[in-house]
């Protein structure tokens, strides 16, 4: 059956440092085809737990929000020049 999922998943494995443990969360997009899968994760956060205490430390991707500066640049240099040509 085709369709589109989204997973949230937390690492089974564990970092430990001292006594701090840290575990990676990830997000990840599974399409799924009548003829196979594609998957792709990224990492979203870290979650650290010290001392009874838990942190999540969020995993700001800068490739991804240089790309969506690169498409929004062209997207809107491609609007001036439609825009240019119509005056």
């Amino acid at each position: 059956m085709a369709g589109i999922r989204l997973r949230v998943e937390r690492g089974e494995r564990r970092a430990s440092v001292g006594d701090a443990e840290m575990t990676a969360c990830s997000q990840t997009v599974v399409v799924e085809l009548p003829f196979g899968h594609l998957a792709w994760s990224r990492p979203t956060s870290v979650r650290l737990q010290r001392r009874g205490t838990t942190r999540v430390v969020p995993i700001v991707d800068l490739t991804r929000l240089a790309q969506l500066t690169i498409y929004a640049s062209a997207f809107a240099t491609i609007i001036g020049a439609v825009a240019a040509r119509r005056r």
